[in-house]
C-alpha cells in the first residue's frame, strides 16, 4: 500500500530538510509520478540520516526512524533510544485521544441530529455553532488530560537534554 501526496503540499514546508536530505518525501527513494509522490507504506531500511515519514491517520504524528550509526557509542544508543520511548509515548496519546475524540464527537451529532429530528426539523449536518457547542464540551471534560499531557511532554522532552548533551560533547571530541 502507498500514500500519494502532491508535491506542490510540501515545497514550502520541506524546502528546509532537503538541504539536509532528512525528508523522506523528497529523498530519491520517493517514486515521483506525474505532480504526485508515491510514498510506500513502511519505512526505508538503510538510511544514511535520521528518517521524517508521513503522519499516522489516527494520531496526525509523523513517523520517525532514526539512523543507526555503525559505530554507535552507549550514550547514542541511549539517546537514540529515549527518543524512540519519547515518540512512541507521544504517538499512544494522540492515536488514543483522536479515536475518543472521533467517538464522542460521532456520537454528539448522532444525539442531536435525532433530537432536532424528533422536534421536526429535518437537517442533514450540524453548523458550526452546534459543533462548537460539543468542542466546549469536550476540550472542558479533557482539561485534566491534556494539562498532564503537557506537562509530562516537557518532561520527557527536558529529560533528552542531557543524554543529547552528552552525545554532542562525545561526538565533539571523537
Amino acid at each position: 500500500m502507498s500514500i500519494l501526496i502532491k508535491q506542490s503540499t510540501f515545497k514550502g514546508i520541506s524546502a528546509g530538510l532537503c538541504k539536509f536530505r532528512r525528508c523522506y518525501i523528497c529523498t530519491s527513494t520517493a517514486l515521483q509520478s506525474g505532480d504526485k509522490i508515491k510514498l510506500p507504506h513502511s519505512s526505508p531500511e538503510n538510511i544514511q540520516h535520521d528518517w521524517v515519514g508521513p503522519s499516522d491517520p489516527v494520531s496526525n504524528i509523523r513517523q520517525f526512524k532514526y539512523h543507526v550509526p555503525k559505530n554507535e557509542t552507549p550514550i547514542q544508543k541511549q539517546l537514540r533510544n529515549r527518543r524512540e520511548e519519547v515518540q512512541e509515548w507521544n504517538h499512544a496519546f494522540w492515536a488514543k485521544h483522536n479515536r475518543n475524540f472521533q467517538q464522542e464527537k460521532a456520537a454528539f451529532i448522532k444525539e442531536t441530529l435525532a433530537k432536532q429530528r424528533a422536534r421536526g426539523v429535518n437537517v442533514e449536518r450540524l453548523n458550526t455553532e452546534e459543533l462548537a457547542v460539543f468542542y466546549k464540551r469536550f476540550l472542558d471534560d479533557n482539561y485534566r488530560l491534556h494539562k498532564d499531557y503537557n506537562r509530562e511532554w516537557y518532561q520527557k522532552n527536558l529529560g533528552l537534554l542531557w543524554p543529547a548533551i552528552r552525545a554532542n560533547i562525545e561526538k565533539l571530541f571523537r
